[in-house]
Parts: C-alpha cells; sequence; structure tokens
C-alpha cells in the first residue's frame, strides 16, 4: 500500500519556489541577504511577504485572498510566527 504524502506535489516551478522558500524559512536558513541580516537580530518572520521575497517572486502571487497559489497562502499563513528569535 503506497504511502500518502503530507502535502501534494507542486504544480509548477513557481509554487515549488514558493514551498522552497517556506521551507528553508523553517529551517531558519534564508538565502536571502536582507532576510539573513533579520535572521541575526532576531527579527526573522514567517508571512507573506518574506515567502516571496525569499523566493525572489511577487508577493501579490500569494498574498491575496484569491491569488494563484492559495495552498502556499494557506501553508504561509499556518506558519506565521517569529523563528529565530535570540535570548537577551
Amino acid at each position: 500500500m503506497p504511502r500518502s504524502r503530507a502535502t501534494a506535489p507542486p504544480i509548477d516551478p513557481i509554487e515549488k519556489d514558493f514551498l522552497d522558500a517556506l521551507e528553508r524559512l523553517r529551517d531558519n536558513v534564508p538565502q536571502d541577504r536582507t532576510l539573513q541580516a533579520n535572521k541575526a537580530r532576531g527579527r526573522l518572520k514567517i508571512n507573506v511577504s518574506t515567502v516571496a521575497q525569499e523566493a525572489g517572486r511577487s508577493r501579490t502571487l500569494i498574498a491575496l485572498e484569491n491569488c494563484k497559489y492559495p495552498r502556499v497562502r494557506e501553508l504561509g499563513s499556518r506558519q506565521e510566527q517569529c523563528v529565530g528569535v535570540r535570548n537577551p
């Protein structure tokens, strides 16, 4: 019996970029320089804007309610949290 996946595979390369970016942010290893600086200051957050910035794609593709990639928007909304917070 085949095992079911937690999430369906991406439907196109753009969605894959968003999902990969979300995974990097979850793992606290952004590639974007601005997000790396935010991580160093303990201010890295996961939200629609940072996922789009990390993916190198337009925020409007996932920010609007009737966007082209609702699955990415939903996953990003669930992950909205502060990551990489340093203890004072």
